[in-house]
């Protein structure tokens, strides 16, 4: 059977959206990229293809090219010849170094069916100790939480709880980051009658400090999920 132009055209295209699916299994794409992303082809002289998705601008020169994949329309073959989008961490869990998790953006699942986006403010280096900032808005996919993450109400929560639970990817990392100057002194707290900030002792708490500084409670796991779900609940409560 002869086959027709189209039916090539239509077996590059189609080879062109598998491997781009497949490519950008390895990336980030922020919420906000992912409702815009919208698919071009370019028509080149020779019969070749250059597949893109990209988010029009106004004029459309201003759009920006999220992945372009080239396709020969001789050879039937196709790559992706540019990406602009952070990969996802491909580091093994157990790998993953302290430095690493610090200032990185995780997910905290909570009620079964929503994640909530959570910073690591402080990691300590002495224990198992971490400090979360716990951002006021939910989603139903980690893959939803934007970066940076932008909700009006950071943070709703600050809780101390356990590394291990990043390291066993009990809450995963959506993508790195670093701690912004402004939160490096939320891990100010009282533990056992002195105040601490990081891993620091300063000094022994005054009755000054423990009216402005918060005593270290550690959280679990499910106590962490416990109150972001019942933060939510409040609120859903108290706007209805």
């Amino acid at each position: 059977m002869i086959e027709t132009k189209t039916h090539i055209e239509n077996e590059l295209q189609e080879k062109a959206r598998l491997l781009t699916i497949e490519t950008l299994k390895e990336y980030v794409i922020p919420a906000e990229v992912n409702e815009k992303m919208t698919l071009g082809i370019e028509y080149h002289h020779n019969g070749d293809r250059f597949y893109f998705l990209y988010i029009p601008g106004e004029p459309a020169t201003k759009g920006i090219d999220i992945i372009r994949t080239y396709g020969n329309i001789h050879t039937r073959e196709c790559k992706v010849i540019y990406i602009g989008l952070d990969k996802k961490i491909n580091t093994p869990f157990n790998e993953i170094t302290k430095q690493d998790i610090l200032g990185s953006i995780i997910a905290v699942p909570f009620n079964d069916c929503y994640f909530v986006a959570a910073q690591v403010l402080y990691v300590s280096y002495v224990n198992a100790t971490i400090l979360l900032g716990i951002y006021g808005d939910k989603v139903q996919n980690p893959n939803e939480i934007s970066n940076p993450p932008k909700y009006p109400n950071q943070f709703s929560h600050l809780i101390y709880s356990n590394v291990q639970y990043i390291k066993n990817n009990d809450w995963s990392i959506v993508y790195f980051s670093e701690v912004a100057d402004n939160y490096k002194d939320l891990a100010r707290r009282i533990v056992d009658n002195e105040l601490w900030l990081n891993d620091t002792r300063i000094r022994k708490a005054t009755d000054s400090d423990k009216r402005v500084f918060d005593i270290m409670e550690l959280k679990s796991k499910a106590e962490v999920e416990h109150i972001i779900t019942q933060y939510f609940q409040l609120n859903s409560i108290s706007t209805s």
